[in-house]
């Protein structure tokens, strides 16, 4: 198919960031996922894909669609945290979430 670029107003784009904010503001994981066809030739069947030196395409790619799943802290938290904060200590979260996800698993 013919790859175009989205543009910042497209219908698309409006679609997928609210339903990025939606979901993640109620705490989930969002995953976003894409994909793109590679030259046999080039990525032959048992061709060793390496994540650390990059040695396949990351541009151009099509975006297919995104998932969202429910990680929930673990039930122990709640009261380790209460625990904390009762003894003086201010507890700090620190996280590789994307701001509104964390804001969400924070409350």
């Amino acid at each position: 198919g013919e790859v175009k670029e989205m543009p910042p107003d497209s219908e698309y784009r409006t679609k997928f960031n609210d339903s990025y904010m939606e979901l993640g503001g109620m705490g989930e994981r969002v995953l976003g996922f894409c994909h793109t066809f590679l030259d046999a030739k080039e990525y032959p069947i048992g061709y060793e894909f390496n994540n650390e030196e990059v040695n396949f395409p990351l541009e151009n790619l099509t975006f297919v669609g995104l998932m969202a799943m429910i990680d929930p802290p673990r039930p122990s938290v709640p009261e380790a945290v209460g625990k904390c904060k009762s003894a003086g200590i201010k507890v700090i979260m620190v996280t590789g979430d994307h701001p509104i996800t964390a804001a969400a698993i924070a409350r």
